[in-house]
């Protein structure tokens, strides 16, 4: 019953990608699709020949002939099968004990013949596994530039598992135009225990859209500028850890540039993947007697963009849950919200434009906060615990060369976020520690505005965001038991070149124990109450890329599915 109404929930959440009436039916077609391969995961379950092939919940994107849906492995190469479409492999690689090792293809990708015109790129990620693995984290580059960030599914014995993604990649447009070198960062171990590799295809599919499927207006950026660590030149990938590193990049702007927009990757890895289960820093040894310390600085965290010092936007991460949370059975057929597609945060940067097109240099930065509530009063603190995995980018649309972006300096408007936390702690009879329960809510307000003068005219530009967050923590039987209750909610808009509005929520239900088990071997375990992880969000407008980064078309919507803690 459990993996049936797991099954129905998440696919619920797909015939709501659109409000445009024609991409309904299309979303309508690609919920039933989105169900077919369940036969086919049935007979694997119970001991057919075939690789299990898992999937996640997600709209479908734009082949040539049409769309192409998720689930399933060969029906959607039908759909890229054209005349007037190229098809490259990018990749074909095994990644084993590939830690410190990425795949590296200098010049992989060539502009495609003349005969082949194109404006749309989508992506194929087909992977095969079988054995005993973790879920892995894998970032993809072109040099510095990040442009994709997914994970793996873990893997079963043989004839173990397969899957594919596809990939909506025309937001990059002008680096598909020029040559790049491909690095694509998949860290894994194998030895005598951990014995699944991951066997990887990565093709790409270029082709010209026709007039009824492009998207409303805007054109693709004509710049890509990385912030990153830049390693790409030495064969490895450009990602920033936090806190071990800074995230800073200094740059210098193009001087006749017109709209940016800086898109944000981020995601916490090992101490900060649960980051959202954490307790206040002040709480973290309530159950140390009994238990164990637990992770704190708050169950939030907040990505920050800062230009020249200045605050410039934040992102609010999406809980993202990997395919080891709870037991990898939790996670088959279905993978996790966005374990196959870890989406990015957008954050218009055009009132900047003024200052960043005066020809000097210029500082990016990232930065990872969480709540320090040890010291009075409570505020944000960048002692997070190990790691976030963070890099940058900025899109830019150019006047003709020669001129330059004049104007004021923008009105930053970012006041500190406002707190509320409480917390009580209950005793047994003896005054040891048995129940402990807090509660935190924070809501934040940035807003940035000014003129803009470019070659095209002057422009208000205005970014402004809005976000809410709750979080209600429950942890009893002296430590071993523990219930979360979090919500964020925003919304952001973006006035100026392009208009652009986006509200989002992102609820997540977790409730969790552990045992002690012989040789005190600690055991996560699912208790009955699946932690349930949703995500709903509406578009309206034109962002960073044109082509659509969030939607199809148009706006779209998600549900979730069950969640949890690592498998130890």
């Amino acid at each position: 019953m459990l993996l049936r109404a797991w099954i129905i929930v998440a696919a619920l959440a797909v015939p709501g990608l659109s409000l445009h009436p024609e991409v309904f039916a299309l979303s309508r077609q690609a919920s039933i699709d989105s169900q077919k391969p369940i036969s086919h995961v049935s007979q694997s379950l119970n001991g057919n020949s075939q690789p299990l092939q898992c999937f996640q919940v997600a709209q479908p994107v734009l082949g040539p002939t049409g769309p192409v849906y998720q689930a399933g492995n060969e029906p959607g190469f039908d759909a890229v099968r054209s005349k007037d479409s190229c098809v490259v492999q990018l990749m074909s690689h095994s990644f084993g004990f590939s830690y410190g090792k990425p795949f590296v293809e200098p010049q992989a990708i060539m502009p495609p013949p003349p005969a082949c015109e194109f404006d749309r790129v989508i992506m194929n990620f087909t992977v095969s596994s079988s054995g005993r693995q973790f879920d892995r984290l894998a970032l993809m580059f072109f040099n510095d530039t990040e442009v994709w960030r997914t994970s793996t599914a873990e893997p079963k014995p043989t004839p173990g598992i397969v899957w594919t993604y596809w990939k909506d990649m025309t937001e990059f447009l002008t680096l598909w135009k020029s040559p790049q070198t491909i690095i694509f960062e998949l860290g894994n171990l194998v030895d005598e225990r951990y014995t699944g590799s991951f066997n990887c295809t990565l093709t790409a599919t270029f082709f010209k859209s026709q007039g009824t499927r492009q998207h409303h207006g805007g054109t693709s950026a004509d710049m890509i500028i990385p912030i990153s660590a830049k390693n790409g030149a030495s064969g490895k990938g450009s990602a920033w850890s936090l806190p071990s590193e800074q995230a800073v990049s200094t740059i210098y702007f193009p001087q006749h540039a017109n709209r940016a927009v800086f898109s944000l990757s981020a995601n916490g890895q090992m101490a900060e993947e649960f980051w959202w289960s954490n307790v206040l820093q002040s709480d973290v040894d309530t159950f140390n007697h009994t238990a164990s310390s637990m992770p704190g600085l708050s169950p939030f965290r907040e990505v920050q963009l800062y230009i020249d010092d200045q605050l410039a936007g934040v992102q609010w991460p999406f809980p993202v849950v990997f395919t080891g949370g709870v037991s990898p059975a939790l996670h088959r057929p279905i993978v996790g919200l966005e374990a196959f597609d870890l989406r990015e945060h957008e954050i218009d940067v055009s009132a900047w434009l003024p200052v960043l097109c005066d020809g000097q240099s210029h500082t990016f930065q990232i930065r990872v906060v969480g709540i320090d509530d040890g010291i009075a009063p409570a505020s944000l603190s960048d002692k997070i615990d190990a790691y976030w995995v963070v890099t940058g980018k900025i899109f830019v649309w150019l006047d003709e060369p020669g001129s330059v972006t004049t104007g004021a300096a923008p009105k930053v408007d970012t006041p500190e976020p406002l707190l509320s936390i409480s917390h009580q702690r209950q005793q047994d009879g003896h005054g040891v520690n048995e129940i402990l329960d807090y509660s935190l809510r924070v809501r934040r307000a940035v807003s940035v505005s000014g003129e803009v003068r470019t070659q095209k005219g002057a422009y208000q530009a205005w970014w402004h965001q809005e976000l809410t967050y709750s979080n209600l923590g429950h942890v009893s039987s002296f430590g071993t038991n523990q219930i979360n209750r979090m919500t964020i909610s925003g919304a952001d808009e973006a006035s100026g070149p392009r208009q652009y509005a986006t509200e989002y929520s992102y609820p997540l239900y977790a409730n969790t124990s552990f045992s002690i088990g012989s040789g005190e071997r600690t055991i996560l375990r699912n208790d009955g109450k699946p932690a349930t992880p949703s995500n709903s969000r509406q578009n309206a407008g034109q962002f960073a890329p044109p082509k659509g980064k969030h939607t199809l078309w148009g706006s779209w919507g998600e549900s979730g599915h069950v969640v949890g803690l690592d498998e130890w």
